[in-house]
């Protein structure tokens, strides 16, 4: 066994809704329930950024990306139709009551170099009278840059841009209204 030393720090918010993970090959900062708009979790992330940089001292970036971890909840009696544009289906002759499901779809779009893991999956809920759907996107970028880069911020940007048309193209109208 080959002791490595401390690989990083990760730092939570008193009440928890926050972790800032500092770490020898990186820097990640999740943001948990409650969830705020975007611009406030960037802010947040774009600071916290700006002083991995300064006591880290990483020499370059070679990713970028945000994940977004949707847990929808879906009443009973559900038709995934009403509420996903691409739901889950069974083939015929298959028992209809569905306990599980899993799909995961890797895009690229090279106009942009952004490429996408998408994850779609059955959850169990905590109420019988509801179903969890896992909408899981993470988008990222290869980049070769400089940690002050200004170009970053736009980085982020597009990446929160794909995200959300990834996001908005996989609910229904139905959906979208149940979480304004």
């Amino acid at each position: 066994v080959h002791d490595k030393g401390v690989l990083g720090y990760a730092l939570r918010t008193e009440n928890r809704d926050r972790i800032a993970q500092f770490r020898r090959d990186g820097f990640t900062f999740n943001k948990l329930k409650p969830y705020t708009r975007w611009d406030d979790v960037f802010s947040q992330a774009w600071d916290l950024w700006d002083t991995y940089v300064d006591k880290a001292s990483p020499l370059s970036v070679s990713r970028v990306a945000i994940r977004y971890i949707n847990h929808l909840t879906i009443p009973f009696p559900y038709n995934f139709a009403e509420y996903l544009t691409d739901p889950p289906t069974l083939s015929k002759g298959t028992p209809s009551q569905m306990t599980g499901y899993f799909k995961r779809s890797s895009v690229h779009d090279p106009s942009s170099g952004i490429s996408a893991n998408v994850i779609q999956a059955l959850e169990q809920s905590p109420d019988a009278n509801t179903v969890t759907f896992l909408l899981d996107i993470d988008v990222y970028r290869v980049v070769n840059c400089e940690p002050r880069d200004p170009a970053l911020g736009g980085a982020f940007a597009q990446l929160h841009d794909m995200k959300n048309k990834i996001f908005f193209g996989a609910i229904t109208e139905k959906t979208a209204e149940m979480y304004q």
